[in-house]
């Protein structure tokens, strides 16, 4: 571990999530300040996944180590020069229009790479998840993990956090932030959740017309996304519809406000899908 004596209290907070805030110290460096509730053992695996993605030669941040900062473990990371793919959209809203290739092809380089060890077995993963929360019948349950293990496995790097805010226009490229989920699998699970977490992303707009507006937005980028997707890669329809119902139930467990029923019906959706298909 780095050892600095950091206080928060003279940096700018230029980020904030779930599990961590992210400040700026006014120089070169970033600091990913985690939660109290974040182990040192989830700090390290971001820590070692981000490694590992830049050893594969992915666009990624560099990052110097953990360390402490106002007794909160963190991140000390080189500053990315460049602007979010969101602060972009929001200051330009036409250029959403080209943000589903953008996103597709800089999935498609990240599924590209095959690894063997060092992350977490994507299959093992959701599985804990789908059985994690009571939020599903035990019915409901065992089909999701009948069809988990009727699809096909695979060993490709797989993001799973994969959207608009995690991504940042660089100066030569796009870097993909926050590793802390990677995991290997097959690329369709992860194309799977990227598409859940923009179509169910909450909009923080209060008129009516610019929720439409914002509804509208999250339509074209998830077609325009899945098209590229499958120009660059192939996509089975049927396939994809199977990893959409088990990461569906797999991300209940992470209790995002206002997700439950959404996703809840999308599993009914396409386990009955399925079973036409049969």
């Amino acid at each position: 571990m780095l050892e600095e004596k950091i206080d928060l209290h003279h940096m700018s907070l230029i980020g904030s999530g779930s599990q961590a805030d992210v400040f700026y110290d006014g120089l070169d460096s970033v600091y990913k300040a985690f939660k109290s509730d974040v182990s040192y053992q989830t700090v390290a695996y971001e820590l070692e996944a981000t490694k590992k993605a830049s050893a594969l030669r992915l666009p990624v941040p560099t990052i110097a180590g953990i360390t402490t900062v106002n007794g909160k473990l963190a991140l000390k990371m080189n500053l990315i020069e460049g602007e979010s793919i969101l602060g972009i959209i929001e200051k330009s809203p036409s250029t959403v229009f080209r943000l589903g290739e953008l996103l597709a092809n800089a999935h498609s380089e990240i599924h590209q790479k095959t690894v063997q060890d060092g992350f977490i077995s994507q299959g093992l993963r959701l599985k804990e998840k789908i059985l994690e929360k009571d939020l599903l019948s035990q019915v409901v349950k065992d089909r999701l993990l009948a069809l988990l293990l009727s699809l096909p496995t695979k060993s490709h790097l797989c993001h799973n956090d994969f959207h608009p805010g995690n991504l940042m226009q660089g100066t030569t490229n796009v870097v993909v932030l926050d590793w802390a989920d990677a995991d290997v699998g097959n690329p369709l699970a992860d194309v799977a959740r990227t598409y859940l977490l923009i179509s169910l992303s909450r909009s923080s707009e209060t008129s009516r017309v610019k929720q439409a507006m914002d509804k509208f937005f999250k339509f074209i980028i998830c077609r325009q996304y899945i098209y590229h997707y499958r120009k660059n890669n192939g996509l089975d329809k049927n396939e994809f519809g199977a990893w959409l119902a088990v990461v569906a139930g797999a991300r209940l467990s992470e209790n995002y406000s206002g997700e439950t029923e959404a996703l809840k019906a999308i599993i009914d959706k396409e386990l009955k899908r399925h079973d036409r298909l049969r």
